[in-house]
């Protein structure tokens, strides 16, 4: 059965450590990401702490997070990075707007790609990145109008840099290292 929420309603449930989001009001619950998963993203939410202490250009935050982008669209992405200029859409409950880019680590493609991805252009998400654990491959988008370009696939092999973040060089190896 479909459930149909807002924000607000959102609010009232008990989430209980599961990722909960709404795209066009209709509300998806997802269990825990795996361990994996997980690590991917630490390892890219270290390789940018490292990177911002010495270049403090921006705030990067990591899931759970609410990204508000309407009472009918809230989405909790692995990790999300909004540069100094826009920091007003950080509010104490979440972050209300558009970020300046958006990682998320793929779990269910056919839900992260094909759902998330015309939201992300519906609000005029200007960066966003996939990265696909199983093929150990980054791809970054850029927006062009109401569609996403893609910058760059990068396989573990690669390094990569991205204009958000000057002289940064990202080793995809490093975003692949397995913690345990």
């Amino acid at each position: 059965m479909v459930r149909h929420l807002t924000y607000k309603e959102l609010n009232l449930l008990d989430r209980d450590g599961r990722i909960t989001e709404i795209i066009k009001k209709v509300f998806y619950n997802h269990p825990a990401p795996s361990i994996w998963h997980q690590d991917i993203s630490r390892n890219l939410e270290e390789i940018f702490l490292y990177y911002l202490k010495k270049h403090p250009i921006g705030i990067l935050y990591d899931a759970p997070v609410d990204v508000i982008l309407s009472d009918e669209n809230v989405v909790q992405p692995d990790l999300v990075f909004i540069l100094k200029d826009n920091r007003p859409i950080i509010k104490e409950h979440g972050i209300e707007g558009v970020p300046d880019l958006i990682i998320e680590v793929i779990s269910d493609e056919s839900y992260d790609v094909k759902k998330k991805m015309p939201l992300y252009a519906t609000y005029a998400l200007k960066y966003l990145w996939y990265i696909f654990p199983d093929e150990k491959l980054i791809k970054t988008y850029r927006l062009n109008v109401a569609k996403y370009d893609l910058i760059d696939a990068v396989s573990e092999k690669d390094s990569f840099s991205h204009q958000l973040f000057p002289g940064l060089i990202i080793d995809a190896k490093k975003v692949f290292r397995k913690i345990l």
